[in-house]
């Protein structure tokens, strides 16, 4: 085969490649892309142009490591990178080949191979979240049984002792017994998280209009947010479908107990409902601090928690996630643009009234 039709063939594979296939030269230009490069990556005049918003390895950046790669003659692969895109996050994997000489020489240039592996990964991630929380649910489970008796017995000494320490007015012991009351009320309150975290039967099979239970959770919290100067605003849409009520209502609550300690010095928390096609939609914005982005990705993981010490168990998120999850949704989270974040339950109306064809909403 000819040199000239070598090249031809090789030029009409690349283009075919359903991979991202970049060349480029020893000052990183870009020489040419095939329509797959030019569909999943960024236009761009230089290599590290494709690459704007993805983080390179080790805290170098990408400039230096392809020079590197270049002058050592060697390949490289890059797994993993996460690249910022305007319509969603890609989870690339690169591969750079330097084109080889023959003297061993610093390469002319080289390729740049990228592959979207976003699918594979978040289920590869999904897979062993599931099996982490599965193994974290028994063991909460167990736990929580053992330690609860044993705590029961020792509130009951300390309110017995507290009862004796006001008859003899002795008003320092008072001070410690009803500090480590609090402190054992508090473990209480962890370990029924845990329960929960862990428990498989959920309750309540009754249906429960969607908008009826955001507001029974508005008006458990009213006066915390009150207390805080904190507005709940609601943009509710009217009617909303019924749906098997479950643990929806827990949910609530957690999101706006949430939304009110990330707004110490007021604001306004808008909660919001509506249907499409084929989901129904329920949101939970605040006008917090937001959520530190390297970090937004781990506030669904157990006993991960931005509150202070002492201020969360880093376990209602995750319960929140699963109760809708279990109901075939997602709960997501996103920060705002100007301050502030969403939350988001997304579930499908296939799991509410709707999905019958019954459009009759209870008041």
């Amino acid at each position: 085969m000819s040199g000239s039709l070598l090249t031809k063939f090789a030029r009409q594979f690349i283009s075919q490649m359903p991979m991202a296939v970049v060349v480029f030269d020893h000052e990183l230009k870009i020489i040419d892309s095939n329509p797959a490069a030019v569909k999943l990556l960024p236009a761009g005049d230089e290599l590290p142009d494709l690459l704007i918003g993805a983080t390179p390895p080790n805290g170098d950046s990408w400039h230096n490591l392809f020079q590197t790669i270049l002058h050592n003659n060697q390949t490289r692969s890059f797994e993993q990178v996460t690249c910022q895109h305007p319509q969603r996050d890609l989870i690339l994997k690169l591969i750079c080949i330097p084109m080889l000489q023959e003297d061993r020489s610093p390469s002319a240039g080289g390729y740049l191979i990228a592959e979207d592996v976003t699918r594979e990964a978040l289920v590869t991630r999904d897979l062993a979240n599931a099996e982490r929380l599965a193994a974290l649910g028994k063991l909460s489970s167990k736990v929580a049984h053992e330690l609860n008796n044993p705590l029961d017995g020792i509130i009951r000494y300390l309110n017995l002792g507290i009862r004796l320490a006001q008859q003899q007015e002795n008003l320092t012991l008072i001070k410690y017994l009803k500090e480590s009351h609090h402190g054992l009320l508090r473990m209480v309150r962890i370990l029924s998280d845990m329960l929960d975290f862990s428990r498989e039967a959920r309750s309540s099979s009754e249906h429960a209009d969607v908008n009826k239970l955001l507001e029974d959770a508005v008006r458990m919290l009213e006066l915390k947010a009150e207390e805080f100067d904190i507005e709940i605003v609601r943009d509710l849409q009217e009617p909303m479908p019924n749906i098997r009520s479950g643990n929806l209502f827990q949910v609530f609550c957690n999101l706006i107990k949430n939304a009110i300690d990330a707004m110490p010095d007021g604001g306004r928390i808008v909660l919001a409902t509506e249907t499409n096609d084929t989901n129904m939609i329920v949101t939970c914005s605040d006008q917090g601090s937001g959520i530190d982005q390297n970090l937004i990705d781990r506030v669904f993981e157990p006993f991960f928690t931005t509150k202070e010490t002492g201020k969360g168990t880093g376990l209602g998120l995750p319960i929140c996630r699963d109760i809708i999850e279990r109901y075939g949704g997602r709960l997501t989270v996103a920060n705002n643009p100007d301050r502030g974040c969403t939350f988001t339950i997304t579930i499908p109306l296939d799991q509410t009234s709707w999905a019958n064809g019954q459009s009759e909403m209870s008041n």
